[in-house]
């Protein structure tokens, strides 16, 4: 069960990471910059986001009566912060567009998300579960979960960046075959 619940999971992070990377094809930066770029937005919006307002519990901890709305709620972050993060790359091309040099671009970024999340969390409702577990197990179990998710997106944005940065010293070499002249 567990195995099979990694392995979907894997497969549908791994999608998410390739179409993303895939919609960056026309920005600067070759393509591992894209995938890597790609790979820290998901995380972001999917692993790191929700766990910061809705951490998980272990298995049994909470009312089982507010499974549906704990799980509406963490979805609905999810989705929210990967619209905020779409915002703040559209933000940035945007910028870069405008001639801002990369570190004022960069630091304009990072301040309207800093914000922006803040808004974003403050207006989301907390969780709707009292943790009567003693606090080491749940925080153990939480960091636990945190760095496996983490551990996950590494490994594929690595992969794929690797593969497609391959993928496209390939390219390169087999159109430099075709232009030169045939003596």
């Amino acid at each position: 069960g567990l195995f099979l619940a990694y392995a979907l999971t894997g497969v549908a992070f791994g999608l998410f990471l390739a179409i993303t990377s895939l919609s960056l094809r026309t920005t600067t930066g070759g393509p591992f910059r894209r995938v890597a770029v790609s790979g820290l937005v998901l995380a972001g919006a999917i692993t790191v986001a929700p766990w910061l307002k809705y951490p998980p519990n272990p298995p049994a901890v909470g009312d089982p009566d507010s499974v549906g709305e704990r799980e509406r709620l963490f979805v609905l972050l999810i989705v929210l912060a990967a619209l905020l993060l779409a915002g703040l790359a559209h933000l940035s091309a945007r910028l870069r567009r405008a001639g801002w040099p990369d570190d004022r671009r960069v630091a304009a970024v990072v301040g309207a998300g800093l914000i922006a999340f803040a808004v974003l969390f403050a207006a989301m409702p907390a969780s709707p579960d009292d943790v009567s577990v003693p606090a080491n197990l749940v925080w153990q179990f939480r960091l636990n979960s945190l760095t496996g998710n983490l551990l996950v997106w590494t490994l594929l944005t690595l992969g794929l960046g690797v593969v497609d940065e391959g993928g496209d010293l390939s390219r390169r070499r087999q159109r430099r075959c075709r232009s030169r002249p045939v003596v």
